[in-house]
């Protein structure tokens, strides 16, 4: 029986411990949470996020953005309009078929403009980001 109170005595000590630890680390003097160095996820609408930087960020192929002109800069040109009032505010990003997907989900890009055929499968799964997607 004493070792089960000494048992259940370090218990309650470590756990003091802990709880000091974690009420000391991760908060500034005002007891606010501190930055930390892993990356977060902005949970705000994509174009609260666009509107408020400035710019949009179009995901297409590297030789659509190098011709500068085109089916789909023009697309990418009418959505900063629309969005931002100025055609000119988008920032081609080169993306590839396997990555346009995964840049699309991560928010490295704002819009996808790149060839794509709508599937059955890929109503159901698409591959590279394991999310089910449908064009309606």
């Amino acid at each position: 029986f004493a070792s089960a109170a000494g048992a259940l005595s370090l218990a309650l000590l470590a756990i003091s411990v802990i709880v000091f630890y974690v009420s000391q680390n991760g908060n500034d003097e005002e007891g606010r949470a501190t930055p930390t160095s892993s990356p977060t996820f902005d949970p705000r609408p994509t174009l609260e996020i666009v509107q408020e930087r400035g710019h949009v960020l179009c995901g297409m192929s590297a030789e659509t953005i190098g011709l500068g002109e085109g089916f789909h800069i023009e697309l990418c040109r009418s959505v900063a309009a629309v969005v931002l009032g100025n055609p000119d505010s988008f920032v081609g990003v080169p993306v590839t078929g396997v990555s346009r997907w995964r840049n699309l989900l991560d928010r490295k890009v704002d819009l996808l403009i790149r060839g794509d055929t709508h599937t059955v499968e890929r109503e159901i799964r698409e591959k590279s980001t394991e999310k089910g997607f449908t064009f309606s």
